[in-house]
């Protein structure tokens, strides 16, 4: 048996080209349609950190369980009300931001407050939230898309970091260049 011999070559993306087109062409598209849904996910949190009316949120606890996953991603919006049984993603005075269900709703000096839980909870959250500190209602969940999308960000801080030293190193060069001569 002569197993060793396969584990030991050496894979070469030119000598696959040439002998196996079509896995060649099926493995450089996977990958190509990877960077691209990596890239969207990029592009999506950090264009939702920019616009103030459509927000993508990931959800990293799992507070909103079985309704929203731990790693799922959110789009949030921007309404004008809010009723009992929406999802909204909020500013929480202890923990920052949260995706939580409105369960009750009271309305003190002109301002509402809205009673939030998490569906895994078995109590409302401590605090009231004041509608001015409501971000949005949740009108689209994409369970565990939330993994990618900070997959995608990491990644796309790859190219990122070196085009970045590629930059310097012929900046650098440059101004050498011009030292010496």
């Amino acid at each position: 048996m002569n197993t060793g011999k396969i584990w030991s070559r050496e894979i070469s993306l030119g000598k696959l080209r040439e002998s196996h087109r079509a896995a060649y062409l099926f493995i450089a598209g996977i990958t190509w349609i990877l960077m691209g849904i990596f890239m969207l996910l990029f592009l999506l949190l950090v264009l939702s950190a920019l616009n103030p009316w459509v927000h993508a949120r990931v959800i990293i606890s799992g507070s909103m369980e079985p309704t929203i996953k731990t790693g799922s991603m959110v789009i949030v919006v921007r309404r004008g009300e809010y009723r009992q049984g929406d999802i909204i993603a909020f500013q929480d005075p202890m923990i920052g931001r949260n995706v939580h269900r409105i369960v009750g709703e009271a309305s003190s000096g002109g301002v509402t407050y809205y009673t939030t839980k998490g569906d895994a909870s078995m109590m409302p959250d401590r605090f009231p939230v004041p509608g001015d500190r409501i971000e949005g209602k949740v009108v689209a969940i994409f369970p565990y898309l939330g993994y990618a999308a900070y997959s995608g960000f990491f990644a796309a801080l790859v190219p990122l970091t070196l085009a970045a030293i590629h930059i310097l190193r012929k900046r650098r060069s440059r101004s050498r260049a011009g030292e010496g001569g």
